[in-house]
């Protein structure tokens, strides 16, 4: 095998932006079945696949959950998928199997919360790489009680987080991230790497990061905190 240094995927993850703007047109159903399906290739501990993908297609549904979280988008994205790791399925396997598991076993939670998130991302990428906009909706989590009720969620099934799709009726540049520098380790930790994420090293791959794109990070990472903290 020869390696190279470009391909579709990484030219996709350097470009790719979250959008927030979709047209309202539908998307074929023959598609959101493609990309679902491509979804659950994603690794998987055990092959579990400990995750739920909740897809809410119906126009009176996904106006009820936006209005829940208050995110119109989803409104009109014409899939909404929402992301859930499901350990109780696990659970439930076990009983029949005489391996008897329940929530006490915090690795099998964690290992549903870690393949629902690789599953999510792999629908995300499936569905970019196609020419659909999507974008990650943490905000489901705010009310995890009304969503859990308006999709009839059973217990063991914890709410992640949102995924909009749709056609986009935006282009824009990808925002910054941190230089990868300070985020990918060498051989051992590097505690001043921690040091100088906090101060906003930031970069992208199409050019220079602007100082008010500095000053937004910060805003962002601020207010996202904050909002962790109430929850």
């Amino acid at each position: 095998m020869t390696a190279t240094t470009s391909s579709e995927t990484t030219s996709l993850l350097e470009n790719r932006f979250s959008v927030r703007s979709f047209r309202d047109a539908p998307v074929d159903d023959d598609l959101v079945e493609r990309v679902l399906a491509a979804s659950t290739r994603a690794p998987t501990s055990f092959n579990f696949q400990g995750y739920a993908l909740v897809v809410v297609r119906e126009r009176a549904r996904r106006a009820a959950l936006a209005e829940l979280i208050g995110k119109s988008f989803v409104a009109v994205a014409p899939a909404f998928v929402l992301v859930c790791a499901d350990p109780g399925r696990l659970w439930d396997f076990g009983a029949r199997h005489d391996v008897a598991v329940g929530p006490q076993h915090d690795d099998l939670g964690l290992s549903a919360v870690v393949d629902a998130s690789l599953a999510g991302m792999c629908l995300a990428l499936a569905a970019e790489s196609v020419g659909l906009g999507t974008v990650m909706v943490g905000a489901v989590r705010n009310r995890v009680g009304a969503v859990s009720a308006l999709l009839d969620l059973p217990e063991g099934v914890r709410v992640l987080f949102g995924v909009a799709i749709g056609w986009t009726d935006e282009v824009r540049r990808p925002r910054p991230r941190l230089r990868p520098g300070l985020v990918v380790h060498r051989e051992r930790y590097s505690a001043a790497s921690r040091t100088a994420a906090a101060d906003g090293e930031l970069w992208r791959p199409s050019g220079e990061v602007h100082d008010d794109e500095v000053a937004a990070w910060r805003s962002e990472v601020v207010r996202g905190l904050r909002m962790a903290r109430r929850r």
